[in-house]
């Protein structure tokens, strides 16, 4: 459905809102849906982290004012070339992480432990590999750390000490966590399985 005239933002136009709680949003427009009353702004990152830009989508049905304070009516530059690999590369991953706090949950751990898995395995994904031992006690754990039987913090050995503290904490951490009955999705054709959980020893 066309917008008609005057009830629509250009790209790369720059707008105020003023929302029905006083709030002021400033930034660029990047899209906006005239049906749904829709409006993308993209202002400055929030964060602080130059190459960032924070993305406001915004109901204008719950805006009291808006102010095109400067309209743009050149043609807008060409839209980034998007990676469509990568992003259903990181949907499937979101998916996985999803799955797996449901089966957290589902199988009773307690609201301080998915959050501790959750802290860990968010902060060290990229840089942890898979260690399973006896018993399905499975634990995260840098590759250049080696884990001795039975798996104590101070069965934890490397040559770089100052970095073994943390893998010794995780360990106590881990040891405190309920043992979690077999995974409902072990058969990888049905559904991916979710991300490895630690598991106490016996």
């Amino acid at each position: 459905m066309a917008a008609p005239p005057g009830e629509y933002f250009s790209v790369g136009s720059q707008v105020s809102c003023r929302t029905c709680q006083e709030q002021r949003l400033q930034g660029e427009v990047v899209a906006f849906d005239y049906q749904s009353k829709m409006l993308a702004l993209k202002c400055p990152s929030s964060s602080g982290k130059p190459n960032h830009a924070d993305i406001l989508l915004i109901n204008l049905q719950y805006v009291s004012e808006v102010e095109i304070i400067n309209d743009r009516t050149e043609t807008p530059p060409p839209l980034a070339s998007l990676n469509v690999s990568k992003l259903a590369s990181k949907a499937r991953t979101e998916k996985e992480e999803k799955l797996s706090q449901a089966y957290a949950i589902s199988a009773g751990v307690s609201l301080e432990g998915q959050q501790l898995f959750q802290t860990i395995h968010k902060t060290l994904k990229n840089i942890l590999e898979t260690w399973k031992a006896k018993r399905y006690c499975s634990v995260h754990k840098p590759s250049n750390h080696r884990r001795r039987l039975p798996c104590h913090p101070e069965s934890t050995h490397t040559e770089d000490s100052s970095s073994i503290q943390p893998t010794r904490r995780w360990s106590l951490f881990t040891r405190s966590w309920p043992l979690f009955p077999p995974h409902p999705f072990e058969n990888k054709n049905v559904l991916p399985s979710p991300p490895p959980i630690a598991r106490q020893l016996t």
